[in-house]
Formats: structure tokens, sequence, C-alpha cells
């Protein structure tokens, strides 16, 4: 009885991580999202620096673009995993 358990937990969680990537291509279309609107936003605030007006950085770190940018690549080799079916 036990095998039947421990078969059937895997089964789900099986079925559960081939759901989640079922929708990786949303997953990634969101993802790239939010990450636009923070490249944009620290456009903004190199702009703002620009004109002389003191901003205070959110994240307080020069490495921030360049982690943007490696997360924007990592998607594209994501993109490229097979969809489950």
């Amino acid at each position: 009885m036990a095998d039947s358990n421990n078969t059937q937990s895997t089964d789900s969680a099986t079925i559960e991580a081939n759901l989640y990537r079922l929708n990786h291509p949303d997953h990634i279309k969101t993802i790239r999202s939010a990450l636009v609107v923070g490249l944009a936003s620290l456009g903004e605030l190199e702009r703002l620096q620009d004109e002389g007006i003191k901003v205070v950085h959110p994240t307080g770190c020069n490495d921030t673009v360049r982690e943007l940018a490696q997360a924007l690549m990592t998607l594209e080799e994501l993109e490229d995993l097979p969809v489950a079916v």
C-alpha cells in the first residue's frame, strides 16, 4: 500500500510540474514585462539625475541594469524549452 501512495504522490508531483511547464510561455511574457518596466524605471532615474535632480537609487546597487539584462537573456533560453503536453 505504501508503494501505491508513493506512486500517487510522484504522479501528482509530475502532473503539477507538467502543468507549470505547460504555461511557461505565459510566465515568460509576464516576467519579461516586469523586467522591461524595471529597465524603464532605471532609465527614468538616469534621466532625472542627468537633469541634476538628486535621486535615491531604489536598489543601491550599480549592477542592477546588468542583472536585469542577464534575466532577459535567461528568458530567451527558457523560451526554447519544450512545452509539456
